[in-house]
């Protein structure tokens, strides 16, 4: 069996309640295509996402922050703590909110992803 075949069904058998389940995997190593951030890109990304409370209201405590350049862009993964008794559509709605405040602090943020997990997870 393929191995996405594989984990797609061992994912489904214990969560037949959801109609879809979406995974992603994100390369590491030498041999990728991205390339490492550089200082000031860290430093920009970290700047924003320090004032995201400030500026937005949104207690989101950003971490596990991975900030890389691909091409011309840079590609931002991190994680954000949600109340634990949010749905999953308050959750998804957090996660825009954040990714739009970061599309306008930083010029040229391309792919974006945000892990919301709940807090005290």
């Amino acid at each position: 069996m393929p191995r996405p075949r594989l984990l797609r069904t061992s994912c489904a058998r214990p969560c037949r309640r959801f109609d879809q389940i979406v995974t992603h995997i994100e390369p590491t190593g030498e041999h990728v295509a991205w390339r490492q951030a550089t200082e000031a890109d860290e430093a920009e990304v970290r700047r924003a996402l320090a004032t995201l409370l400030e500026e937005t209201g949104i207690d989101c405590r950003p971490h596990a922050i991975t900030i890389r350049r691909d091409g011309d862009e840079l590609a931002l993964t991190f994680h954000c703590i949600a109340d634990p008794d949010a749905s999953i559509t308050d959750a998804h709605d957090l996660s825009v909110q954040v990714e739009s405040f970061l599309r306008k602090e930083i010029p040229g943020l391309g792919r974006v992803i945000i892990h919301m997990e709940p807090d005290g997870a």
